[in-house]
């Protein structure tokens, strides 16, 4: 996807983004480099995008992220995520989402899980 395209996606969205600092060999500046993101929809309490760079996963990101989208919905949401990424379904179901949901899309099949 296109930055603009993920622009479009999250229109309306609010956006927390986890930044960690990449060092430069050497003398300089820090610079920032963003290793993961959510993005909620919060008319419906929707998390609509979680991503960590697999550069940084087992590092807690995933989880810290959702958890701050859970304290902006008050602690209820709910997300989509695709029926073939076993590792995603089970990353929800290990931080205590459940499966409320089953249903298919031009992209596939998907599991909604909701806390």
């Amino acid at each position: 996807m296109t930055e603009a395209g993920f622009d479009r996606s999250i229109r309306g969205e609010e956006l927390w983004v986890a930044e960690v600092a990449a060092w430069a060999s050497g003398p300089g500046p820090v610079r920032w480099q963003v290793a993961g993101l959510v993005s909620v929809f919060m008319p419906s309490q929707f998390v609509h995008s979680l991503f960590v760079d697999p550069a940084f996963h087992g590092l807690g990101l995933g989880s810290a992220l959702l958890d701050r989208a859970l304290y902006a919905t008050g602690g209820r949401a709910s997300l989509k995520c695709d029926e073939r990424n076993r590792k995603g379904c089970s990353f929800y179901e290990r931080r205590g989402w459940r499966a409320s949901e089953w249903g298919w899309d031009p992209d596939g099949a998907w599991i909604r899980f909701s806390r």
